[in-house]
């Protein structure tokens, strides 16, 4: 019950992911049987079953395998490639990385010099 009330005052970053998918290949026949989509997600966004976060499009359109003619099945994107975009709000953390980045630079600068 805490976290909803504690969730306004966090400071947030809006991210945008872009993931283009450009080939899926070397699949098993026992894996297509049934028409086959990607998803992308992080956290809960972009989940396409989570009601909790805004939709995006994240996921591919399901697409039936074609046999390529020796072993593996593939998926004929061809030339239009799906291009997946993901819209999240995640707690902005810059200030511990970059904490922890600058401590890691002076530990690397001490061994540096240590090592001389």
């Amino acid at each position: 019950d805490d976290l909803p009330a504690v969730d306004r005052f966090m400071r947030r970053r809006r991210f945008r992911l872009a993931v283009l998918m450009l080939s899926a290949t070397r699949m098993r026949a026992k894996d297509t049987d049934a028409p086959i989509s990607f998803e992308v997600t992080v956290g809960n966004f972009g989940e396409v079953l989570d009601t909790s976060t805004p939709p995006s499009s994240s996921s591919t359109q399901p697409t039936n395998a074609v046999f390529d003619g020796t072993y593996y099945y593939y998926l004929p994107w061809g030339k239009k490639k799906p291009v997946l975009t993901l819209l999240c709000s995640i707690e902005d953390i810059r200030f511990r990385v970059q904490a922890y980045n600058h401590l890691n630079s002076i530990i690397d600068t001490i061994n540096r010099h240590l090592k001389r």
